[in-house]
């Protein structure tokens, strides 16, 4: 084998699936794109740390307000070879460890808010990608000013699971 195979940028993708039992179903991409393949290995392992990603979390929250009788969500992480279409990882989250990462979810009693605000932007802002922001500095600038705020009584995502 050519060792020039692990240095030769490829497609990858790094998708969520919610499991249960023997039935997936992708909840989120988490990257897609061109890696070396120890790049992509790399980005895998960091999700080895025992603690399932957010977007888990926010997808359990909403499947248990869904589907309250359901217990025993599971989740993967996958690294799949896009040329291959083939899992080449995994990184697996057992009901027990989602279990308790819900119930930490819930004991910190969150509450969220739908904020509308007029952003004034100038000069290099205006070519920052929206997560780039500095958003401590747009609100010391007078930069952020919120017209309207409403609390939630479900956190809205494009992600709603349906059973």
């Amino acid at each position: 084998m050519d060792m020039q195979y692990f240095y030769t940028p490829q497609q990858w993708v790094v998708a969520l699936y919610e499991k249960q039992g023997r039935t997936y179903r992708e909840v989120a991409v988490i990257f897609s794109g061109e890696l070396d393949p120890a790049q992509a290995f790399e980005i895998l392992s960091e999700f080895g740390n025992c603690y399932p990603p957010r977007q888990a979390i926010d997808y359990g929250v909403e499947f248990q307000k869904v589907n309250p009788e359901v217990k025993g969500l599971e989740f993967e992480v996958r690294l799949i070879r896009q040329a291959t279409n083939k899992v080449v990882g995994i990184v697996l989250w057992d009901a027990d460890t989602v279990q308790c990462c819900l119930e930490d979810y819930a004991a910190k009693e969150r509450r969220y808010y739908l904020v509308t605000a007029e952003i004034e932007l100038s000069g290099e802002q205006l070519d920052e990608d929206f997560d780039d922001l500095d958003w401590q500095e747009l609100i010391a600038t007078g930069c952020f000013n919120p017209v309207d705020m409403q609390e939630l009584d479900v956190l809205e995502s494009d992600n709603q699971p349906e059973r």
